[in-house]
């Protein structure tokens, strides 16, 4: 039976894979958000124990953060699944954690669009005080102000090229990959 493991990128799948890797895209975030002057980054993923892609994303921001030499801020798991308010919640948490963070990288966009409003809520400029990046591209989080800062992922070039992948196979045709990187794109707004 054809299989094709989707949206996470490896060199070694089952059968067949086509996605991107999570450990590059948090690391391009984490030297974009480097770049750009922040000092103390914060992560916040939903029940990572479970989310190995969020856990990859951690990995890439703290490679990139060691590769400049500098500690960051600290990594949160929730203790539930992703959602809007999840993401207004981390962001009170770490406030009161480490007020001194600067930036937060959520590991997708609905909690960055949750922590973005809950900074609205407090007053907290967005970037001036806390900077806030997402990861996946969604519509919504260019419509939010300020647009938020995010890794857009090909997510409908996946789904073509699986499907292309899974029909070729089950046509009998060769394939001339079988493990395809199809990237991600920083999108650089004004909340980071």
């Amino acid at each position: 039976i054809p299989v094709v493991e989707i949206v996470e990128w490896g060199e070694a799948p089952i059968d067949m894979n086509v996605g991107l890797s999570h450990v590059a895209a948090g690391r391009a975030m984490g030297e974009y958000l480097i770049g750009q002057g922040y000092r103390r980054i914060a992560f916040v993923g939903p029940q990572m124990e479970r989310d190995v892609r969020a856990a990859k994303r951690l990995e890439g921001l703290r490679a990139a953060l060691a590769a400049a030499g500098q500690e960051g801020g600290p990594a949160l798991s929730l203790d539930r699944p992703s959602a809007v308010r999840a993401g207004g919640d981390a962001v009170s948490h770490l406030l009161g954690e480490a007020p001194d963070i600067d930036a937060v990288f959520f590991a997708n966009d609905d909690m960055a669009v949750g922590g973005l409003l809950e900074c609205q809520r407090r007053g907290i400029a967005v970037p001036g005080t806390l900077a806030i990046a997402g990861f996946n591209g969604l519509e919504f989080s260019g419509e939010v102000m300020p647009r938020l800062t995010t890794i857009l992922t090909p997510r409908h070039e996946i789904g073509r090229r699986a499907a292309e992948m899974l029909v070729a196979r089950l046509a009998g045709r060769p394939l001339a990959e079988t493990s395809v990187d199809v990237g991600f794109t920083l999108l650089r707004r004004e909340s980071a």
